[in-house]
This record gives C-alpha cells, structure tokens and sequence, in this order.
C-alpha cells in the first residue's frame, strides 16, 4: 500500500499496486521492491502521476506535450494519462528478472485506488478506480 502521511480527521487516496502472472495467481507487488532508487518517494511517484503533475511543470516533455495536443488540451486530459506508462515500466522491471520461461512473470498489473474516508475505522475504505496494463 502507498500512501502519504497526515491528518487522519481528513480523507486520503491510497494505491495497491498487484500483478497477476502467467499462472493466473494474483500477487502484491511492492513498488519499493522494483525500484530501490526510489524506495523512499514510491508513494509520491504514484500520486504525482495520478494527479498529472508532469503536465503542469513549466517546461513539458516532448511526448506529454504531444498527448496534451492530441487531447484538445489539458482540461481534456484523463486522471492518471501517464499511468499505464509507469506500470508498464514497473511490469517490465519485474519481468525482466525472471527467465522467459518462468509462471512468475506477470501477465498484468494494476494499480488500484482507494479513498479512506474521515471518521469511523469501520467501512471507510471506498474503491475509486483501477489502471491495469497487460503484457
């Protein structure tokens, strides 16, 4: 689970990130486990690309530039554009330490956000949305 610290009294978006591999098993896949390098900002990572935050930087990346044109605009743009992208990239990470051979090389991935809600520890949990990438 990826979510970032705060005021418990207020709600907060949190990620699951999963894969399922060949064999059909579903598997949690820690973020920290695939990219050491970002042990520490994982969850910053997935929010920041939900919530399009490479979009609104002063100086855009060719091909997010090119996305935005091709929308019409960044009022057009869908949450999480850049999603599949960075799933794709943690699928690829994964597989890629595994034989070609092997079950255990994922299928597909997803991301799934939560919301918790304020209040009550009981039912607070709301399912919100789920990007999913298959390989």
């Amino acid at each position: 689970m990826m979510m970032a610290a705060g005021d418990t009294r207020v709600g907060q978006t949190y990620y699951i990130l999963r894969g399922e591999n060949v064999s059909g098993v579903t598997i949690d896949l820690p973020a920290v486990n695939l990219t050491n390098a970002l042990s520490n900002v994982a969850f910053g990572l997935v929010s920041a690309t939900v919530e399009n935050k490479a979009f609104s930087i002063r100086t855009l990346h060719p091909g997010n530039a090119a996305l935005l044109n091709a929308l019409g605009g960044i009022e057009k743009l869908p949450a999480g554009a850049r999603v599949p992208d960075l799933l794709r990239a943690w699928g690829e990470i994964y597989n890629s330490r595994l034989p070609v051979s092997s079950p255990q090389r994922l299928r597909a991935i997803k991301l799934d956000a939560y919301r918790r809600q304020p209040g009550l520890y009981e039912n607070r949990d709301m399912y919100v949305q789920t990007w999913r990438v298959e390989f």
